[in-house]
């Protein structure tokens, strides 16, 4: 192979590089996760009803003691709580601002219950159907009997079967200087779909 055949050869694997790698990015979805995350810094209520499925609402998750609870809540129902003494529900969280650079990962940010391991506004497919196996552990802990357990896996299929999990995480790397949401695609557009308010090292 010549030097200018080598070269040719060379360019055209880097735009065909270039050509998987903006193929791979989903234009819609990261436009959806820039304004949600950017209406919960600015608690923009309206705006994020917008993304919230009409018919499926979305899934709360909040933790005060043990276990983890789940609910699920209508799209009118969403708005930002007025703090209550007892903290119950109050939403621990801090958001991007409109400038915050979005990174598809196939690694999210983790923690050690002191601090995270880097910083910045991440996402990346989830495949582990973390909705359902909630209920699932759950079930025993909070005595629900395997119909309404049926009834709620049936509640949760359609966040599932393509879930994307965001996670942000401020310059500082503190815990609780960050913010864990999810979206999901259904019948062909993105929504979002959760908030995970309960913390990994809550007690």
């Amino acid at each position: 192979m010549s030097k200018i055949q080598f070269l040719k050869y060379s360019l055209i694997i880097y735009l065909l590089e270039i050509s998987v790698s903006f193929a791979a990015i989903d234009t819609e979805l990261e436009h959806v996760i820039q304004t949600v995350s950017y209406a919960f810094n600015v608690q923009d209520v309206q705006t994020i009803r917008q993304y919230i499925h009409p018919q499926y609402g979305y899934i709360y998750w909040n933790k005060i003691g043990v276990p983890i609870n789940q609910s699920f809540y209508t799209r009118s129902e969403f708005s930002f709580p007025q703090y209550e003494a007892n903290g119950s529900n109050m939403w621990f969280y801090q958001a991007p601002k409109a400038n915050q650079k979005l990174i598809k990962s196939t690694q999210l940010p983790t923690m050690d219950c002191t601090s995270w391991n880097k910083s910045g506004l991440f996402y990346t497919t989830n495949n582990r159907k973390p909705f359902s196996e909630l209920s699932k552990n759950n079930q025993d802990i909070i005595e629900m009997s395997q119909q309404e357990l049926d009834l709620e896996l049936k509640k949760i299929l359609p966040f599932e079967k393509q879930l994307v999990e965001l996670q942000y995480v401020g310059k500082s790397k503190d815990i609780g200087d960050d913010m864990l949401l999810f979206f999901s695609k259904i019948n062909g557009k993105w929504y979002f779909s959760a908030l995970d308010n309960a913390g990994n090292c809550d007690a």
